[in-house]
């Protein structure tokens, strides 16, 4: 029987329906020159009755980084996102600063998981000072999902160590200048972005934009990106968020630098990979995993990954072709022993053995997690074609007597089609597993030519 293709149109992957709201610890935020709309409503854990207006400058300034300042000529890194102002320094009328200490710390921290609804909390100061109650607050994040981002501090290399930023759970940012660490940036940074003479936004009337240097300003720069991370993959956690902050990081500027866990340099600008974090603009199967994703053949394996050098498995094609052919209605009868109902892949199985896509092994199993050979693909894939004629003798390939007498059919019509080639040598190697790049690249060149996908594909992603 040959199946008709239905394909639709997927979302982007994993994009986050709702803005990525960031919790900016620090002085309020003012907005007298940032977008109003994306500022979100706070907490003053100094002066209670207070607003969460910006009467200092800085938390301005920080939320700034990531939100942009249009008449200020403020570039925001995500100016999609939104930030939630929670004061924990203010000041007096008569500008004397009032910081509420780490009880308001520990207070905003564990309100901006609770009450505010934070993916990330950007903190933008530093104390010298441990204690079990910041430890728990920051642990209390970690377990909720809550990504914490925190500068390293502004005094460069004297060994001073401060917190949050010195908790493993923290992404600690120092600052960059050109192709070195600032020297006013704390040594233990697990990244270092963009941080001296950056154009910021202001809390004053003055349409005039300020310049700033500094730890606090690189450490929103990097909350921004993770908030297009997130935006993008909302599926990872904290932990996956700063595996791949670091793995998108430039290697390392400056030998015998004293990090905590080998940082690197973050551009302001970076590129977050779509639409899998571990599949590579410039990889050979980038346009054929781009395809399938996008015309939903094929899916990834959890968050924001496809695992391209991983193994496709028999249940995983199964499932492929299943998808592909609109998923009828499968088989009431399942013939295989470890085939069990309620499986995410029985419904495919029992389709394809019904229609006689796919057989099992002589023992009456299945196998669904062996990995699919090139010859068990091609042979499957030429059944849901309907079984086509062979255009191929094979002659050109030094291991055709290798291939299996069920499977010479189906590999002469896939290699006179073009839909598989052959392996460095000249082999067809069908006794090898496919890998799911090698599946994708395979239903790429059996379902068309990519470029009107990619183009649409191009567009969502930018």
């Amino acid at each position: 029987m040959v199946f008709c293709l239905l394909f639709t149109l997927v979302c982007p992957v994993g994009a986050a329906e709702e803005p990525i709201r960031i919790g900016f610890i620090d002085s309020g935020i003012s907005v007298k020159h940032i977008d109003p709309g994306h500022v979100a409503e706070g907490r003053n854990y100094v002066f209670p009755e207070a607003d969460t207006q910006d009467r200092i400058g800085h938390g301005t300034a920080t939320a700034g980084m990531v939100l942009g300042a249009e008449d200020q000529g403020v570039a925001g890194v995500f100016p999609e996102a939104v930030a939630v102002p929670l004061v924990v320094v203010d000041a007096y009328p008569s500008g004397a600063i009032e910081n509420g200490g780490p009880a308001a710390l520990c207070a905003a921290l564990r309100d901006a998981v609770d009450e505010f609804g934070c993916r990330i909390i950007n903190i933008s100061l530093s104390t010298p000072e441990d204690s079990e109650e910041l430890r728990d607050a920051v642990a209390y994040a970690e377990s909720r999902g809550v990504l914490i981002v925190t500068c390293t501090g502004n005094d460069g290399e004297d060994g001073t160590v401060y917190y949050p930023a010195a908790y493993p759970t923290t992404v600690s940012v120092g600052s960059a200048e050109g192709d070195h660490p600032a020297s006013f940036s704390q040594t233990g940074a697990d990244l270092l972005t963009d941080g001296v003479g950056l154009t910021a936004a202001t809390n004053k009337n003055s349409i005039a934009s300020t310049v700033v240097s500094g730890t606090s300003y690189s450490c929103a720069i990097v909350s921004g990106l993770c908030a297009r991370l997130l935006t993008r993959y909302p599926g990872l956690t904290p932990a996956e968020v700063r595996q791949t902050l670091y793995a998108l990081a430039a290697d390392l500027l400056e030998p015998g630098y004293d990090a905590r866990s080998g940082w690197g340099y973050l551009p302001p600008d970076v590129t977050i990979p779509y639409p899998y974090l571990d599949v590579a603009a410039d990889a050979w199967s980038y346009p054929a995993i781009c395809y399938v994703t996008e015309t939903g053949a094929m899916n990834g394996v959890g968050n924001g990954t496809f695992r391209p050098n991983g193994t496709m498995t028999r249940a995983m094609f199964a499932a492929v072709l299943y998808r592909m052919a609109g998923e009828p209605e499968a088989a009431d009868e399942n013939p295989f022993f470890d085939v069990e109902n309620g499986a995410w892949y029985a419904g495919a199985i029992c389709w394809a053995a019904g229609e006689g896509i796919i057989t099992g092994y002589h023992d009456g199993s299945f196998g669904p997690e062996d990995p699919v050979t090139r010859e068990q693909l091609v042979t499957i894939l030429w059944r849901f074609c309907g079984k086509p004629e062979g255009l191929s003798d094979l002659s050109g390939f030094t291991d055709a007597g290798s291939v299996s007498s069920w499977a010479e059919e189906a590999f002469r019509w896939a290699a006179g089609a073009g839909i598989i080639g052959g392996r460095p040598g000249g082999i067809l190697d069908p006794n090898a597993a496919v890998s799911r790049a090698e599946a994708a690249q395979i239903l790429m060149r059996y379902l068309g030519q990519p470029d009107e996908h990619l183009s649409i594909l191009e567009a969502v992603a930018n």
